[in-house]
């Protein structure tokens, strides 16, 4: 890790390969919002829905520009 590192690292859906990302995707992802100083992955919205829901639906990446209204609608549309 370059940075301090996000807190959800070892539990994130997306760091663990349980997303359909590969390669330099999945890098940038990695580099990006997961590995950097805290300004970075403050700004993921993975971070944010597992702040606020206390969980992430495996459809929210990093650079999602759903808000956590519209992630818990598609969460629960997608559940019934």
């Amino acid at each position: 890790m370059t940075g301090a590192g996000c807190p959800n690292y070892n539990e994130c859906a997306l760091v663990r390969g349980k997303l359909a990302l590969e390669g330099d995707v999945y890098r940038y992802y990695i580099d990006s919002y997961c590995c950097g100083e805290e300004e970075e992955w403050l700004g993921c919205m993975r971070f944010k829905a597992k702040e606020k829901l206390n969980f992430c639906p495996d459809f929210v990446l990093p650079d999602s520009v759903m808000t956590i209204d519209q992630i818990i609608d598609r969460f629960d549309m997608d559940n019934n």
